[in-house]
């Protein structure tokens, strides 16, 4: 069976490399089966199948993550890029597929952008989080606006960047922007909890730090936001696991 399907999509049958990288893939128990079976899709993909292109992108996305959790960030990275430009291809073609891909797309910008932080490359980063605003999926605008704080103080920017990281944040902080607030924190499930963590964390660091006192005091509860941190610090979701959690969100 296996055989046929490999003479036929070696003389040029869309249908059976897409079939042999499904059949590959299912098995897969090691990286390097997964990477032969973005080899059938990718041969789809340059017959011009959406299919194809859309399963090697799914597969580099999968692949990256692994490899990211494992600390292997070097070749975690050209996976992100490889998942990138394989997105990005079959978005090109605009049909039924489209959507599909720009999430994979985004998801893989992040990915980047998360690794291009930890590499101390913080410019670098915000400008990959930005690629990713201009895909317009705002699903994941909690965590991008986290990541987009984190690489702004890195930087040391000018206080006018400083200050609207802060304020960005505390509007994360009030569930203005659409995300979960300290009402609904009980609800929301793991990851909502530790991007807010973050952010809370962030923010009345910037309180304490007095970085608030140039805003209009009676914008913000300075003493009611040291006890919010007071409490997500009490939590067993601390802020390494936080962190961790953030650079896994899918």
């Amino acid at each position: 069976m296996m055989g046929n399907l490999i003479e036929k999509a070696n003389h040029g049958d869309v249908e059976s490399m897409i079939q042999l990288g499904d059949d590959i893939s299912n098995v897969a128990e090691t990286i390097n089966d997964l990477l032969k079976a973005i080899n059938w899709y990718e041969m789809a993909l340059k017959r011009g199948s959406s299919v194809g292109g859309a399963k090697a992108a799914n597969t580099y996305l999968g692949i990256a993550q692994v490899l990211q959790n494992n600390g292997d960030y070097q070749n975690s990275f050209k996976c992100w890029v490889k998942a990138i430009k394989t997105a990005e291809e079959v978005e090109k073609k605009e049909d039924a597929y489209f959507d599909i891909c720009l999430k994979i797309h985004d998801e893989a910008i992040y990915g980047k952008a998360i690794l291009l932080y930890l590499n101390n490359q913080a410019k670098d980063a915000i400008e990959c989080i930005s690629e990713s605003e201009q895909l317009g999926l705002y699903s994941k605008k909690g965590r991008s606006t986290v990541l987009r704080a984190l690489c702004t103080f890195t930087m040391g920017n000018s206080l006018s960047e400083y200050d609207s990281a802060a304020v960005s944040l505390f509007r994360l902080c009030l569930g203005q922007d659409g995300y979960v607030n300290q009402n609904e924190l009980g609800q929301a499930d793991e990851k909502e909890q530790a991007i807010y963590a973050t952010t809370v964390k962030l923010f009345c660091k910037l309180i304490l730090d007095g970085t608030f006192l140039r805003f209009n005091t009676a914008n913000f509860d300075r003493e009611g936001y040291t006890l919010i941190a007071n409490n997500v610090a009490n939590r067993s979701l601390t802020s390494e696991k936080a962190i961790k959690i953030l650079q896994n969100a899918q």
